[in-house]
């Protein structure tokens, strides 16, 4: 008998059988969700936080931890204070970390154990972590300036100063883990933790990374509860997210997700949750509370998300919205979901179940919509009796959950100062490929423009260069600005802000200037912001008019600027930067971000920023913590400990087509890239194994030896081993006598931008005839350590040809 192949029914059989056995397209390069942990004061595993979002009744009680006489409100969903002493096993927990990082390590725990992943299987130099939090740190800021105005500041724990930055967090999971991969903590507000799993993401699909540790921590505390306070922003009977009765309930907890490559997770048989199909960020340029009103940066981010997942808005099955109860968030939310997808798509907000969890929203919102989806159901949208006015009438699945099969959605978060980000996901993994994983790329990074804001004063190339040369003996232990250089036109818009504002829209300014940058390109350009603290003068005021006249009383006026992206929205406001807009801690992780994103063709401009300032009480906890030198510093002179320097660096990076098209020559390229980390929550080893690995990468990647290196820049101070390990990562350009540079000389050392200043002074050595010889570098070297524990290394070359 003659089979009849042309037979249609044989035909979908034939194709079935090659689907059941074709192998995931590019699976190495997408990332799945294969592991999910929460701890919330809800529940702390999804069903249980499944059951009670969809039993159609708030999680909202009493605070109990401090008086709330003064506010008005008393209710969030927030741990009892008797839930602390269970809220991690004894082995992970250290009673001077943040209470964040208690949920943060439990969450952990269950999402490893969810993903049934052993991470000793895994070489940790391939394990990532890039988690988020808004306002992590600040109940151990509580503390400490209390100890500070009550004088007991000698009797605390000193490791507890190093539990202020946000970046504890990520410090705290390394050491739990031993990964060694890029380590990143993203702060900006409330998309925290939505910017992070979109930041994970990438690295599994640009090969960084085979398992990324990603999600989020937020706590209820004190100075938060009394900032909305002062807002007027708080509900008083619990939040209603787009209707009647505007106002915010707050919340706390933590989220982790493991993200693995797809390969891995199909021949392990991991139970793969989802696939992050995409993801963007904006910047609202607009105001540092409140979002534009017609929501034109929410809508830009959904609609550049959309685009790269592949995804068009008749796909998705559901929203899960941003709604934080605001008139200021719902009504610019909704009319930018209105634009997009009219009111054809279901959305609703778990901020009406379980507050308002801040940095740590997106990953908790997301792991409930994916809890609800496998019942085949959307959570509800609570305290919805009506909707406000300003609002669009969209279908915001009131009061009840809804039975409905959703396969792809959309997380959105947006936060103070302007940011936004939102994620796509998709429960079913299709054989093809599609989406961001589908278009992946490196393309090439230059250096269009640089500045810095320092003690000396020296800004331009030559003067730098020669600075650094000349190694002149230092003279201080603190070296402060005494010429911000703000331009005119912004001296009333922030001429009263912290320092550190000031000294960060200078230095971008400049550097958008040298680069020739016009104003019509500035809304398209990124900007990633890194911080250590936040702007430390704002934040003590703000802390002073709680501790003074009471929390009932706290300074509205200060409370934005606790949070660490505050600098970000004021430098994004000056010059009118709508493109990717992130704060990230430690500029290491900042740099490597910016740098990505013009690598993966996600942007064509990035200003790379930071900046520090400093303060009596800064002062105090530095000293406190070991992490002062007591005399002047000499750079690779192996002394501990640093001379504090205020100032400010910024760098745009530029991709090779926007450089073509505006006709504007480059001042170098960055050939080689990379950044990782001892794996050790204080500081990092005194061998110097990360910076190696860093150095070792990045030369790899430039093409390069040893030998190639013509010039290092490097910070030759630091607290603790830092100093000690610098030299020894460094040691092997020793018999080949390379010079090493740093602009730490005459300058000090500013934990946030120090790094960002050391690759700028690599990009000015190669712009200057420089060396002995009077001749230009080839390639520099740039290294170092950021105060958060990460090793970067960069190689920094000549242009070899006219881009123009």
């Amino acid at each position: 008998m003659t089979l009849n192949t042309n037979n249609q029914t044989f035909q979908q059989a034939q194709n079935s059988a090659q689907e059941v056995f074709l192998p995931f397209e590019a699976a190495q390069c997408r990332p799945v969700l294969s592991g999910i942990g929460v701890v919330t004061p809800v529940a702390d595993d999804l069903d249980r936080l499944c059951d009670q979002a969809l039993s159609g009744k708030n999680a909202f009680r009493k605070i109990d931890r401090f008086d709330t006489d003064w506010c008005e409100t008393d209710l969030a969903c927030a741990f009892d204070l008797a839930d602390d002493a269970n809220s991690m096993p004894d082995s992970m927990r250290r009673s001077w970390m943040d209470r964040a990082v208690w949920y943060l390590l439990d969450a952990l725990d269950r999402a490893l154990d969810d993903a049934g992943l052993d991470l000793k299987s895994y070489d940790p130099e391939r394990v990532a972590i890039v988690l988020g939090t808004s306002h992590s740190g600040l109940v151990t800021t509580e503390d400490l300036f209390e100890a500070s105005r009550d004088k007991t500041l000698a009797q605390t724990d000193p490791r507890r100063v190093l539990a202020i930055p946000a970046s504890h967090i990520c410090s705290a999971v390394a050491a739990a883990t031993g990964a060694k991969g890029v380590r990143r903590t993203i702060s900006s507000a409330c998309a925290s933790s939505t910017g992070a799993m979109g930041s994970a993401a990438d690295l599994i699909r640009s090969g960084r990374a085979d398992v990324v540790i990603t999600g989020g921590t937020d706590t209820v505390s004190l100075a938060v509860l009394a900032g909305f306070n002062s807002l007027r922003a708080l509900a008083a009977d619990g939040c209603s997210p787009f209707g009647t009765n505007p106002g915010i309930t707050l919340g706390e907890g933590a989220g982790v997700f493991i993200l693995e490559r797809l390969d891995q997770a199909a021949e392990r048989g991991a139970g793969v949750q989802a696939e992050i199909l995409g993801y963007a960020l904006s910047g609202d340029a607009h105001h540092a509370t409140a979002p534009d009103d017609d929501g034109d940066g929410i809508a830009r981010v959904l609609n550049a998300a959309l685009a790269n997942a592949g995804v068009a808005p008749d796909e998705v099955d559901y929203l899960s919205a941003h709604g934080t109860g605001t008139d200021a968030n719902d009504v610019a939310e909704s009319r930018a979901t209105a634009a997009i997808f009219g009111n054809r798509v279901p959305l609703s907000t778990p901020k009406s179940i379980f507050g308002h969890t801040l940095g740590a929203s997106g990953v908790i919102e997301t792991a409930l919509t994916l809890g609800a989806a496998g019942r085949g159901m959307i959570p509800p949208t609570l305290g919805f009796s009506g909707l406000r006015a300003g609002c669009e009438d969209l279908d915001f699945v009131p009061n009840a959950p809804r039975a409905r099969q959703v396969d792809t959605f959309v997380c959105n978060n947006y936060g103070f100062g302007g940011n936004n980000a939102s994620v796509v996901l998709q429960r079913s993994v299709s054989r093809k490929v599609r989406g961001a994983s589908a278009k992946q790329r490196q393309n090439r990074v230059f250096i269009s423009g640089k500045s810095t804001v320092n003690a000396s004063g020296r800004v331009g190339s030559e003067d730098l260069v020669n600075m650094m040369f000349a190694q002149d003996e230092p003279q201080n232990t603190i070296y402060k600005v005494t010429d911000d250089r703000l331009p005119k036109a912004f001296k009333r818009q922030i001429g009263r802000t912290s320092p550190m504002v000031k000294f960060a829209v200078s230095a971008t300014g400049e550097a958008l200037d040298r680069a020739g940058l016009s104003d019509d390109l500035r809304t398209e350009t990124g900007l990633i912001y890194s911080v250590v603290t936040s702007a430390q003068k704002s934040t003590e005021k703000y802390m002073e008019s709680i501790a003074i006249d009471g929390p009932g009383f706290a300074s509205a006026t200060q409370f934005p600027n606790t949070t660490n992206n505050a600098p970000a929205g004021q430098v994004s406001i000056a010059y009118g930067l709508k493109g990717y807009n992130t704060t990230l801690c430690g500029s290491a992780g900042g740099m490597g971000y910016a740098i990505e994103l013009i690598a993966n063709g996600r942007q064509d401009r990035v200003i790379s920023a930071a900046a520090d300032e400093h303060t009596d009480l800064l002062d105090q906890f530095y000293d406190h913590a070991g992490l002062l030198a007591g005399e002047p510093v000499t750079p690779f002179d192996d002394q501990p400990g640093i001379n504090f320097g205020e100032g400010a660096a910024a760098i745009l990076f530029e991709s090779e087509a926007s450089l073509t098209k505006r006709q504007t020559a480059p001042m170098a390229e960055i050939t080689g890239w990379s950044e990782g980390q001892d794996g050790t929550y204080l500081g990092i080893g005194r061998k110097g194994a990360a910076l190696t690995r860093a150095i070792d990468a990045a030369l790899l990647q430039a093409g390069l030896g040893d030998a190639d290196v013509d010039l290092v820049v490097a910070g030759g101070t630091g607290p603790g081993y830092f100093a000690k390990a610098e030299l020894t990562a460094l040691a092997r350009f020793d018999e080949a006598q390379v010079k090493r540079l740093s602009p730490v000389t005459g300058n000090g050392y500013g934990p946030a931008h120090t790094p960002i200043a050391i690759l700028g002074a690599g990009a000015s050595a190669v712009a200057e005839a420089c060396l002995p010889d009077h001749s230009r570098p080839h390639n520099v070297l740039c290294a170092g350590l950021d105060i958060t524990g990460v090793a970067f290394a960069a190689v920094v070359s000549r242009i070899a040809e006219d881009l123009t």
